[in-house]
């Protein structure tokens, strides 16, 4: 239940033909609004200018109480069975929220996903169909004034959402973890999610879930290139995928995407010059993407609290969420204390139970020192992020600022903070025409991770 408000947040969901139904049941409300008990919401309530799907959603998510007016209209509407009434019951069955049928109008509902749930009036007698319409909205008020009776009662206890585990569950728990990872062929002795990249994952032992995990450069070194291809790995893999793209269009994304597939120049295949050859692998590459979980979220401004609204929608939508990129943090606002951004987002991750990736822009000072490699003290901004994220690495291309380093077309991802390992350099190869990073070739003189203890 949201418990940020002493006030029980009420969600009208109704088809707009109903609208006089609606507008009835409000003005038998108006007490439960006079006394602070309510605060009620409905899409007439949407200011002009605001993006009235965005608006629903995120009102629906917060509400604690959500009010479905069923009648033949509200049945026929695809956006209020399909959309409302689907996350409605999501939201119900996961104990977040309260739904309470009110029927208004005589309709067929046995077949309904709120079939099974106690409706109003009493006795299921539609609102239209009593001789005194005032009297019915009385049976109706009457019997929310339990529900929420009830919704207050629960939201002034103390909360305890996650359940005590003794240390023998844990252990339990730790044992059967570790089994799984011991009998995982395809990705033999990682811990966590796979970025197909070898040597990271030795190192990381996969990226943790429930981490918040930093990749971090100056421009130009391929953030948003990795960032996609470990999203790419994980949506290959059927693992719902929802990245918030900040400078780049959604078109963008799957164009980097595609060619990186595909093994075709991303500027090339912009300007539509593709080869004959160039073909059957972009067409395999569409096949691989086009029915998978893979999100794109291309607001160019968007601030935390629609980031977050945005990604419980999208895991009670999908059921989860293996990871969630942010790219790039810098461009996403919080409020005027900057100080606990990193604590934000560790929670977040948390409570979605989902990785976070987010990409950010080291300062220019790095430039002006004879080594231009980062080190942690470099992630200076937000103030807090590379105190709370799991793990932070740094991208670094020397060919970047020498063109005659014998390291071109080579990257090092320096992994300067480990939660649960050592922390340490590994080595790329990076195919910039494609935007690739792959597992370093040179296997003679390579080694497979400069491993330093933390």
């Amino acid at each position: 239940m949201n418990t940020t408000n002493s006030k029980i947040r009420v969600f009208y969901s109704y088809s707009h033909k109903d609208e006089i139904f609606r507008e009835q049941l409000e003005e038998h409300l108006v007490l439960l609004r006079r006394t602070g008990l309510i605060q009620d919401w409905h899409d007439r309530k949407i200011v002009p200018g605001r993006e009235w799907k965005n608006e629903i959603d995120e009102n629906l998510l917060a509400a604690d109480l959500i009010l479905l007016l069923i009648s033949s209209s509200f049945i026929a509407s695809d956006y209020c069975t399909e959309k409302e009434l689907s996350m409605a019951m999501s939201l119900h069955e996961s104990g977040r929220a309260r739904v309470v049928p009110i029927f208004i109008r005589p309709t067929v509902f046995s077949e309904a996903p709120f079939a099974g749930l106690q409706g109003l009036p009493k006795d299921a007698v539609t609102v239209s169909e009593w001789d005194n319409v005032d009297l019915a909205w009385q049976n109706v008020v009457i019997g929310l004034r339990k529900v929420l009776e009830e919704i207050r009662e629960q939201k002034e206890r103390v909360p305890d959402p996650v359940q005590m585990k003794t240390i023998r569950e844990a252990m339990i728990e730790e044992v059967e973890r570790i089994d799984a990872i011991y009998s995982n062929e395809d990705f033999p002795h990682t811990r966590g999610l796979p970025t197909g990249l070898i040597d990271l994952d030795r190192l990381m032992n996969g990226i943790g879930t429930e981490d918040l995990v930093v990749i971090a450069s100056r421009p130009s070194m391929g953030k948003t290139s990795l960032t996609l291809q470990i999203a790419a790995e994980l949506v290959c893999q059927d693992m719902p995928v929802l990245v918030f793209s900040l400078k780049s269009k959604a078109s963008d994304i799957s164009g980097r995407i595609l060619a990186a597939r595909a093994h075709i120049e991303y500027f090339h295949m912009g300007a539509g010059h593709i080869r004959d050859d160039d073909w059957p692998r972009l067409t395999a590459a569409i096949a691989d993407f086009m029915d998978r979980p893979f999100l794109i979220d291309d607001s160019p401004t968007l601030n935390f609290e629609d980031l977050r609204s945005k990604c419980i929608n999208q895991k009670v939508a999908l059921g989860k969420l293996a990871l969630v990129v942010v790219d790039s943090l810098d461009y996403v606002k919080f409020d005027n204390d900057s100080s606990n951004i990193g604590r934000l987002l560790k929670s977040l991750a948390r409570e979605l139970g989902t990785t976070i990736l987010a990409t950010v822009n080291l300062p220019s000072t790095i430039e002006t020192r004879p080594n231009k490699r980062p080190i942690l003290a470099d992630l200076k901004k937000p103030t807090d992020l590379a105190d709370e994220a799991d793990n932070v690495a740094f991208l670094y291309m020397d060919s970047y600022y020498h063109p005659d380093s014998p390291d071109i077309g080579t990257a090092e991802l320096i992994l300067a903070k480990n939660k649960r390992g050592p922390i340490g350099t590994v080595r790329l190869s990076y195919l910039a025409k494609y935007g690739t990073f792959e597992n370093y070739i040179d296997i003679a003189s390579r080694r497979t991770a400069d491993i330093v203890k933390p």
